[in-house]
């Protein structure tokens, strides 16, 4: 086994020019390693720590609570903790008073380092994306991001990072999650000024971004937000046991989209494909997703499958897009509800392991405020002649 080996050992294996003396051994960090300069920085920055067991564990994707810690350690804010620890308030209904990460979150959200989402919960246990760090990363910093600039709500932190070379080359969309050597990396690049290691750019990485606007009334409510809450319930709900976090692509978001607008024009959701009898026909619900151009691949198995649901919601203001989310949060914790049944295809649709990708299309029906759900998931697509953007 190839090892960082540093610390009391270090004048016996190497110059202390080339590693610190307080760099600490992980079996799981090799001298080779390309962010292992980075993950050497915050541990003797005290930034981040390794593991009980005496790994790093580079590869595990991180959670919102975690990295809130990260930031207000990488930021300097140790009397913003302190402060907390006293604090009685809970800074989101979702954080129990006595969790290990309170003060840590209290503290980046009376810093505007983070903001809980727009049901007023933080979700400590959800899996983080480029997007969300990137913009927590700029704010956490005091980044000066463009006000009038145009694209989605990471837009500007991605471009601000980007020009400082933050991003490893092994960032790629602002959808991919983001594990604990990537973060090291982007930490170490931004505090210590690194321009000079190649570096993924803000272009690049936007590029691979899309919005899908459906052409139809929304009557004020941010579908993309929606989407992005409805992921961030999956991945929650994925991480809970144990499982890695899924994706949203696009030829799915269209497909599902799709099967919502066809239940809401015919006032009837199920899963019938035309001509089908049976309830789940798996076969005719194959070459549904084929007359469309898509194929999956099979993994043990295994390839797609659909999860359906609708329900009515209220629009109390101009922006509905909270009370919208109430609503079909209604027809998510149903799902959740078959944990501990015996039938359980929906739940099981969301924590598969098998399943990567996924994605979720909503129609509504404006006259009497009912919405209809679908979320489509799958393993890989192997062939999706769907434009990236639409």
């Amino acid at each position: 086994m190839r090892l960082i080996v540093v610390g009391a050992l270090v004048a016996s294996l190497c110059s202390t020019s080339q590693v610190k003396a307080e760099t600490v051994l992980f079996p799981d960090v090799y001298s080779d390693d390309m962010y292992r300069e980075a993950v050497s920085y915050v541990y003797d920055e005290e930034i981040m720590r390794g593991y009980a067991d005496g790994f790093f564990k580079p590869d595990r994707t991180l959670n919102r609570a975690e990295f809130a810690k990260i930031l207000v350690i990488a930021a300097g804010d140790s009397a913003a903790v302190e402060d907390c620890k006293d604090a009685i308030a809970k800074p989101f209904p979702d954080i129990p008073r006595d969790a290990w990460f309170r003060p840590y979150v209290c503290a980046a959200a009376k810093q505007n380092m983070i903001e809980g989402n727009p049901d007023g919960n933080f979700y400590p246990s959800a899996p983080l994306n480029v997007a969300e760090v990137s913009t927590m990363l700029a704010r956490a910093f005091d980044l000066e991001l463009a006000k009038d600039e145009k694209g989605e709500w990471f837009t500007s932190a991605i471009k601000v990072l980007g020009d400082k070379h933050v991003f490893p080359m092994t960032i790629e969309t602002p959808y991919s999650p983001v594990n604990r050597a990537q973060v090291a990396e982007m930490l170490w690049r931004l505090q210590k000024n690194i321009v000079h290691v190649p570096s993924a750019s803000a272009d690049n990485i936007l590029s691979k971004s899309c919005k899908f606007v459906p052409k139809e009334d929304t009557v004020g409510i941010d579908m993309d937000e929606v989407r992005r809450v409805w992921f961030s319930w999956m991945n929650q709900t994925r991480a809970e046991e144990d499982q890695p976090r899924i994706q949203q692509r696009t030829p799915l978001q269209w497909t599902a989209t799709l099967w919502s607008r066809r239940a809401r024009d015919s006032g009837s959701m199920d899963h019938k494909r035309d001509g089908q009898t049976s309830y789940y026909d798996y076969a005719m619900m194959t070459d549904w997703f084929s007359d469309l151009g898509l194929e999956f691949e099979n993994k043990h198995r295994v390839t797609f499958t659909e999860n359906i649901g609708w329900g009515y919601y209220r629009c109390t203001k101009m922006d509905c897009t909270a009370d919208f989310l109430k609503a079909l949060r209604t027809t998510y914790d149903m799902y959740l509800k078959e944990k501990n049944q015996v039938s359980r295809p929906h739940y099981n649709s969301i924590v598969n392991p098998q399943f990567t990708i996924a994605g979720v299309g909503i129609a509504l029906n404006t006259s009497n405020r009912k919405f209809y759900v679908t979320t489509h998931y799958a393993t890989s697509l192997t062939s999706h002649p769907v434009p990236v953007c639409f």
